[in-house]
């Protein structure tokens, strides 16, 4: 009887084994997303984004881990050297979303939070532009961790 019982079990361990990999499906990083050359990002999206040094001098992306209802509503566009986030419609997830940006770390130039977003922005370590303007005039946090610059602005309310 003790032996048949742990058969028993087997079937029902590979079942949820075969879910959990089919979850792990729905949740995949998307390949990296090149860009045009860029020099700002203006961020309008309602979740985290980590903006940190490309390991290229001449690479401009978008690294997205995501499930597909955000994948499908994120929009990026370049347009005067400024990247754009925001999304577009509603969309519902239960998983986790890491969206960074990488450019080349003597390219940021400014980092501007809308104020209608509620989100943390970061800007890692690493970037030495010769000169950087940070902007949050609402709830977001923007955060800069170790940016070497001459000259800095930064304008934060709310």
């Amino acid at each position: 009887m003790a032996v048949f019982s742990r058969l028993a079990v087997f079937p029902v361990i590979a079942a949820i084994c075969g879910l959990l990999s089919f979850l792990n499906m729905a949740q995949a990083a998307v390949p990296p997303k090149s860009l045009p050359a860029f020099n700002s990002v203006r961020v309008c999206v309602p979740f985290n984004v980590l903006i940190s040094p490309a390991a290229n001098a001449n690479q401009y992306q978008l690294l997205l881990d995501a499930d597909a209802p955000v994948q499908q509503a994120l929009q990026a566009t370049v347009a005067n050297n400024m990247l754009s986030l925001g999304v577009s419609g509603n969309f519902k997830t239960t998983q986790p979303i890491k969206l960074t940006v990488q450019l080349p770390a003597s390219s940021l130039a400014a980092v501007e939070v809308k104020s209608a977003t509620a989100a943390q922005v970061v800007v890692a370590s690493g970037f030495t532009p010769a000169a950087f303007t940070g902007s949050n005039p609402g709830v977001s946090s923007l955060i800069i961790d170790g940016l070497t610059t001459p000259k800095a602005t930064l304008q934060n309310a709310g």
